[in-house]
């Protein structure tokens, strides 16, 4: 069995020793596009609903939309597989910002690190 394959390689393994087949590049894509997508889609969605009154049919396509959203996010987890997964969550902390978070020994919630 070849140990190079994404299905195989460890988590801390940077994302240039993945081997960037078809399956995890589309994998990788639906992890990116699917939150986007379901919110976006559901909000314009809800504006459509508020700005035409036709609640019923806005609403439904809104809910049609973000359970898209959640199919993509199951098939991309499917397609890229862990060591996709782990390389999305590289990128997110990279766009957004590391949310890393530790415990207080006085507390029982974890506070964000300052």
């Amino acid at each position: 069995m070849d140990n190079s394959t994404p299905e195989h390689a460890s988590p801390e393994e940077s994302p240039a020793k993945l081997k960037w087949t078809p399956k995890l590049k589309i994998g990788i894509f639906l992890l990116v596009a699917n939150l986007p997508m379901g919110l976006i889609g559901f909000g314009v969605a809800g504006t459509m609903a508020a700005l035409t009154g036709r609640k019923a049919f806005w609403g439904m396509i809104g809910v049609i939309i973000y359970g898209l959203s959640w199919a993509m996010l199951g098939i991309g987890v499917l397609l890229a597989g862990p060591q996709g997964v782990q390389y999305v969550r590289q990128l997110k902390r990279k766009w957004l910002g590391s949310r890393e978070q530790h415990r207080d020994p006085n507390s029982q919630r974890p506070t964000p690190e300052v």
